[in-house]
């Protein structure tokens, strides 16, 4: 079973699934080791190299808020598919303590010194 298989690779795939795709294009030719130390070489014919993370950073862009990307999942940040994987308890744990800090913050600011007297 090939890489892309597994994951799915086709119309409407992510780009990571279609570097997959891309991937095992160039081990069925033998030419696997154009993928160096996680580095793309020239892969794509553009005569840059770019690291798999640059390449993904480029091609699919930062975004800060939810949207819908072109296959209809729910995609935030960099390609992050929150439709199909969701996000990791520590994730949400994190983004959970972000959250509890800033709204301290936002209290502390309103409220001034009668804030420290609720702790």
């Amino acid at each position: 079973m090939t890489l892309s298989s597994r994951t799915g690779a086709g119309k409407g795939a992510g780009f990571p699934t279609k570097l997959a795709f891309v991937y095992d294009q160039l081990r069925l030719r033998g030419q696997s080791e154009r993928l160096v130390g996680g580095c793309w070489a020239d892969v794509f014919g553009c005569g840059v190299r770019m690291s798999l993370k640059d390449q993904l950073r480029r091609h699919e862009g930062t975004r800060t808020h939810p949207y819908y990307c072109t296959s209809g999942k729910i995609t935030i940040g960099v390609g992050r598919n929150l439709t199909d994987r969701g996000l990791e308890p520590d994730i949400i744990r994190e983004l959970f303590r972000r959250d509890v800090a800033s709204a301290k913050r936002q209290a502390a600011q309103i409220l001034g010194a009668s804030w420290r007297q609720l702790n």
